[in-house]
């Protein structure tokens, strides 16, 4: 099936050279990067030529095809050639701008864009396929070098100070009403190298290496500080952290105090309460033992029983004479020696 549509797109091509060499037309081919403005004896088509292959009479007809992909314009060469007025063959001079403090460098720059086919026809009217010279390298130039004369000679060969100047020079480019109005749209505008008076070149490279050598200084001594910073809050969260633990535990010992005074209450409280108990169960079990008669009987007993036992310890070392020695003692002698008292006896 394949290769029978192949035999008929080749008849079809065929036919139409054919038809085209017998009715005096000419093919003109068209990319798909590209697009064709037809020009005739009235003037300039409005009507772009979309790629494709399209057939016109060679007689007051003339197609231009012109290239509306991404393109590139460089400006670049050897400074020190372009400053003795030596051109590279096939390159645009590099970019020569005065900057501040009266030095001249010489830029080499990069410029990508494309054509929009809708302006095709106005700009194929003003300036054919010249719109590069014509529009698009003067407006380059006047925005490097509007942005450019603003910066001293040691800054331009910096980093930072070329991306700043690359940001500048594209918006300029972005707003340029010329290019606007010739349809050129800008995607990058890149610097990719610097040239210096030779004189001069190696002073200002020193001065730029220098000054990126402090700010990478500036750069550590900043990082060892924010290091020196974390490592003193890392310091004070672990005294903080130990001063927490540390009255954590005195907590824990002053509460294990407390339930040590609290448990030891607790058990005075419980002999007390047993005690009490035992108390009152004597208290009970004596009311029993002199309850009712028997009770008082036994009662003045046992005080009977311990007034036998005070006595006894009174009487304890003292002699007990009978009732009738005493009496022959008192009948019968005037004079005696003195003897122990003696307490009678009663009856």
């Amino acid at each position: 099936m394949e290769r029978m549509m192949q035999q008929f797109m080749r008849a079809t091509i065929f036919a139409a050279i054919t038809a085209s060499s017998l009715t005096g037309c000419l093919p003109t081919n068209i990319e798909g990067h590209q697009a064709g403005i037809l020009e005739t004896c009235d003037g300039v088509s409005k009507d772009v030529l979309q790629p494709g292959t399209h057939f016109f009479q060679p007689f007051c007809r003339e197609v231009y095809v012109y290239h509306v992909g991404t393109q590139l314009f460089t400006m670049k060469g050897d400074g020190k050639a372009v400053a003795e007025g030596q051109t590279p063959a096939g390159d645009e001079p590099c970019l020569r701008v005065k900057i501040k403090g009266g030095q001249e460098a010489c830029l080499d720059i990069r410029t990508e864009y494309e054509i929009d086919r809708r302006h095709l026809p106005d700009l194929h009217k003003a300036v054919k396929d010249q719109y590069e010279q014509v529009i698009l390298r003067p407006a380059v130039i006047r925005a490097t070098k509007n942005r450019a004369t603003v910066m001293i000679a040691d800054a331009i060969y910096a980093d930072e100070t070329q991306v700043a100047l690359e940001k500048h020079v594209e918006e300029e480019l972005l707003k340029d009403d010329d290019l606007k109005r010739a349809g050129i749209i800008l995607h990058s505008f890149i610097i990719e190298a610097v040239h210096l008076d030779p004189k001069y070149e190696e002073e200002v490279k020193a001065k730029a290496i220098a000054q990126q050598t402090r700010l990478k200084e500036i750069e550590l001594a900043a990082a060892a500080q924010e290091t020196a910073k974390r490592t003193a809050a890392q310091a004070q969260a672990q005294v903080e952290q130990a001063r927490a633990n540390a009255d954590a535990a005195k907590i824990g010992k002053v509460k294990e105090a407390e339930g040590q005074q609290e448990a030891a209450i607790l058990e005075a409280k419980g002999i007390l309460a047993k005690g009490e108990a035992q108390a009152r169960v004597e208290f009970l079990k004596r009311d029993a033992m002199y309850a009712g008669a028997a009770g008082a009987w036994r009662g003045r007993i046992e005080i009977e029983r311990a007034r036998a036992e005070v006595l006894k310890g009174l009487l304890a070392g003292v002699t007990v004479i009978p009732e009738h020695a005493v009496l022959q003692l008192t009948n019968g002698a005037t004079s005696a020696p003195p003897v122990t008292p003696t307490v009678p006896v009663g009856r």
